[in-house]
Order: C-alpha cells, then sequence, then structure tokens
C-alpha cells in the first residue's frame, strides 16, 4: 500500500515540477520500470529485451519513469 501511495504521490510531482534535466543510467531507469511492471509482465508472459542501450542519457528521469 505504501508503494501505490507513493507512486500516485510520484505521478502528482510530474506534472507540478519543471524539469530537472540530469546525466543518468538509463540501466537504473530500465531496471526500475521492468520491477514496477514485473507483475504484469508474468501475468502477460511478456519478454522483455534490450539491446544498445546508451549507458547514459540526458533528461528529467522523474518525467521518464
Amino acid at each position: 500500500m505504501f508503494a501505490l501511495v507513493d507512486d500516485l504521490l510520484s505521478y502528482s510531482e510530474v506534472n507540478s515540477l519543471r524539469l530537472n534535466i540530469s546525466l543518468f543510467s538509463v540501466n537504473g531507469l530500465l531496471e526500475n520500470v521492468i520491477r514496477n511492471l514485473d507483475s504484469m509482465i508474468s501475468e502477460k508472459q511478456a519478454e522483455i529485451m534490450l539491446q544498445n542501450i546508451s549507458d547514459e542519457i540526458t533528461g528529467d528521469e522523474l518525467k521518464l519513469r
């Protein structure tokens, strides 16, 4: 339940915050997204394939999450 509330708060902040551009790890971002979608991925028996991913990108990590 705490995770749901935390995610809702993060989501609500996305449009209220100005852009926070920084260099960050794409792999870390993707791991977080895949972890958050793990139950849906399992339920749908989806296969996630990542190829030729840059190590780092510049952007607003919160908005991309």
